[in-house]
């Protein structure tokens, strides 16, 4: 009970009311049948399927973020950040952290996990950044500008 309820002390104590007055007997099917689980949304493994170019998986992470009415603006900026990242390590001569002002994971992440061209990087760091400034300006609602930015940043080579 504890795990279905995120260890949230009131809701675990309004779940056990629940079972008592029902009046039935405790057991793991009773809990996984009376008791929700909200799902879990990673954002790091979202931002993950967009940088390994995993369309399905990414559109999918998409549609439980949204499903969840988990604000898109931190996705965004993540997602925002890792293309500047990359950006940051094509352009440079020697990648380094020093250098860079990025750790060397995340110079990492972009040699070992970035799957698009440096012109690439820097295209969809222009379309994630138009489309955070579009969302706070009101030009686009953030479920739509969100799929826009992810579904023209896997049209990128």
């Amino acid at each position: 009970i504890v795990d279905r309820c995120s260890y949230d002390f009131s809701r675990i104590e309004n779940e056990m009311d629940k079972l008592v007055r029902m009046k039935v007997e405790i057991d793991y099917d009773i809990i996984d049948e009376l008791i929700y689980k909200q799902p879990e949304f990673d954002v790091f493994k979202a931002i993950d399927s967009v940088l390994l170019y995993e369309p399905e998986l990414a559109l999918t992470y998409l549609d439980d973020m949204f499903r969840l009415n988990i604000s898109a603006l931190g996705y965004l900026t993540l997602l925002y950040n890792n293309f500047v990242n990359a950006t940051k390590v094509f352009s440079a001569r020697e990648a380094k952290p020093e250098s860079l002002g990025i750790s060397q994971y995340q110079i990492n992440k972009v040699k070992y996990d970035f799957k698009y061209s440096s012109k690439s990087a820097s295209e969809g760091m222009e379309i994630i950044g138009k489309v955070i400034q579009g969302i706070k300006k009101g030009i686009y609602e953030e479920k739509s500008g969100t799929y826009i930015a992810v579904c023209k940043i896997l049209s990128l080579s």
